[in-house]
This record gives C-alpha cells, structure tokens and sequence, in this order.
C-alpha cells in the first residue's frame, strides 16, 4: 500500500506541470528554431548575391572580399551553406582576354574574333560558355593554321571559378541554442509521457495484486 500511495503521489508530481503547457513551450521553441534558422538562410543569401554582384561589375577585389565574407558566414551559421556560386562572368571575361590573346595573326581591319563574335552572337543571345566554344570554334576555322592544321585555345579551367561553403550541423549562435532548447522540451514532453505511462501501468500491476 505504501509503494502505491508512493507511486500516486509521483503521478500528482508529474501532473502539476501540465503537459499540454509543455507542448505549447515546445511549439513555440520550434517556431523560434525555424525562424532563427531561416534568418540564417537569408543572411547567406544575401551575402551570395553580393558576390554574384560584384562578379558582374567586373570588380574582382570586391568579388574575392565578398567571397571572404561569404565563407565566413557559410562557417559560423547553421543552415548557411552557399551551395554552388559559379563567378560566370569573371570566367567569360578571362575566357574573352585569351582568346583575344591566342589571335596573334588577326588583322586591325578585321579582327579575327569579332568575326567569331559576329558568327556566335546569331546564336547566343548572352555570353555563356556555350558561347565562347563557339567563338573558339569560329576563330580556329577563321585562323590561318599552324603546322598541325589546328588552332588550339586553351580556355580557364571552370572548376576554379565555381565555390562551396558548407555549414557546420550546429553552431553556438541563436538558431543553436534555441535548437538545443527545442530537443531538451521534446525529450521532457517524451520523458513525461513514457514516466506518466509506467506509473499508471504500476499503478494498475499493484492494484491487481492487492
């Protein structure tokens, strides 16, 4: 009798704190998580945008600071990862300069690569790298050949202007600790559920016992 009046008065325990207030504590951490999280996820956002900004102004100092800014933030965030930022118009722009580069035997007249520009652009609406295989491949045909009857352009490699920044799983910044804050309610709501359970179930194997 007395481990049962024990266990009774552990259910009244259990039972001042209610657990639809705990489930409401529970949804409002998820709703803060969520939020902080997102918050996260916009900041990267526009820190990408200011790289791809700058990539298209042609500014490649500002482009390689805002890089910088990006991984950093990338780093220290969850939820942050950039993904791919491809610098495409810094890659067009190197790409243009070789090919103007390699044309040794174009004349003032009629420069070989606005030839190739004039062919391609039919095609191209924007400069893309589809576009400069194709002024590459209209500049071979337009250059008197070399000894082994080939023009040869050799075009950056695109893998160095493609970058990825991952985002650590957890991170000591608003959306962590509100993440950790969520995990410990839902681990009490489960705990307080699983406890409240076994004490009726007890509750019960002792009653049928008595």
């Amino acid at each position: 009798m007395a481990d049962q009046r024990a266990i009774k008065r552990s259910i009244k325990r259990l039972e001042q704190v209610k657990t639809w207030q705990l489930v409401v504590l529970l949804l409002l951490a998820c709703f803060l998580t969520a939020t902080f999280l997102r918050l996260n996820n916009v900041g990267m956002v526009e820190r990408r945008a200011a790289v791809l900004s700058a990539d298209k102004e042609g500014d490649d100092q500002g482009t390689a600071n805002r890089l910088y800014e990006l991984q950093v933030y990338a780093t220290q965030h969850m939820n942050a990862s950039s993904g791919d930022v491809y610098l495409s118009n810094k890659y067009n722009r190197d790409s243009k300069e070789i090919v103007n580069r390699t044309m040794g035997s174009q004349t003032p007249e009629t420069p070989i690569t606005v030839q190739a520009y004039n062919i391609c652009k039919k095609s191209f609406s924007t400069w893309s790298q589809a576009a400069v295989q194709c002024v590459s491949d209209e500049v071979a045909k337009l250059t008197p050949k070399g000894d082994d009857g080939t023009v040869h352009v050799n075009f950056p490699n695109p893998d160095l202007y493609r970058f990825n920044y991952l985002s650590p799983a957890w991170t000591p910044d608003f959306a962590g600790f509100s993440l950790l804050v969520t995990a410990v309610l839902a681990l009490v709501v489960i705990l307080r559920i699983l406890t409240w359970l076994l004490l009726k179930i007890l509750v019960k194997f002792r009653y049928r016992r008595g």
